[in-house]
């Protein structure tokens, strides 16, 4: 690698005699710390450790730190930022995978109705709303986006035999917006390609995908945590109302059958 040194009045010198260099630098009584970090690159042994240091450390703070650190400042943001997230995630959606509902209006205000009826004693901040859409290839299926918007596929209504049943859905999605679920896995994946820029430098060809791979693999593991929280929600909920957790787990397994996903 060229050795270049800058000079305070802007000019450049770049030479390949790295030995010159030092020599050079020596006779100066300077480079101590590049002369130093030149013997560990060529020591073998401790540049491994070093490698190994470094992924135990990376892993550890994406394991961890990273969750931490987006719950905290998903927690610290204010709902106004939700609110954007939200309607501009909305917009993308219906421009690449949805089409407007084709639910009867009648049974779109009995379902708009019945969830302002759950969320009335909550005052939570949210501002929740229900959005009813044809979901095409996405099937049965509901989720919540920032700010309390709580998508459900007409395909979803239609599976579901009773009002019960779409209740149970509908206080799972909740549980996803008090926890802010969405924007924490939002903030996880910027900071675990920020930790990934950080550590590998210019993330690029291959590297991109390897720098990938973190994320998918911490998105999976804490989407099951926050998909466990949202279930401990709902059934709470549900025996609140006095309604068995079976409403929930029978429409589960019939969304397992048409391979959705809650």
């Amino acid at each position: 690698i060229p050795r270049r040194i800058a000079f305070a009045d802007g000019a450049v010198f770049e030479t390949p005699d790295n030995d010159a260099v030092d020599a050079a630098l020596a006779a100066l009584g300077e480079g101590r710390f590049s002369g130093w970090l030149g013997r560990w690159e060529r020591h073998w042994p401790g540049a491994v450790a070093a490698l190994a240091v470094v992924a135990l450390v990376s892993w550890l703070f994406v394991q961890f730190g990273i969750p931490v650190l987006a719950g905290a400042a998903a927690r610290a943001m204010p709902a106004s930022v939700d609110a954007m997230i939200g309607s501009e995630g909305l917009e993308l959606l219906d421009a690449t995978l949805f089409a407007p509902s084709e639910l009867p209006d009648s049974r779109k205000a009995q379902l708009t109705g019945r969830l302002e009826a759950m969320i009335a004693r909550l005052e939570d901040g949210h501002d929740y709303r229900l959005e009813l859409r044809r979901g095409r290839r996405v099937g049965p299926n509901a989720f919540a986006l920032p700010s309390g918007i709580i998508v459900v596929t007409d395909e979803l209504v239609e599976l579901a035999q009773d009002n019960e049943e779409i209740a149970a859905v509908l206080a799972h999605e909740i549980g996803h917006v008090r926890g802010r679920h969405s924007l924490r896995l939002l903030l996880q994946d910027a900071g675990v390609a920020a930790l990934a820029l950080a550590v590998l430098g210019d993330i690029g060809s291959a590297s991109s995908l390897a720098a990938a791979i973190p994320v998918v693999l911490v998105q999976a593991k804490h989407s099951r945590d926050f998909e466990r929280e949202a279930d401990a929600f709902a059934r709470q909920w549900l025996r609140g109302q006095g309604m068995p957790d079976a409403r929930f787990d029978a429409l589960l397994c019939r969304l397992a059958d048409a391979d959705g996903e809650i």
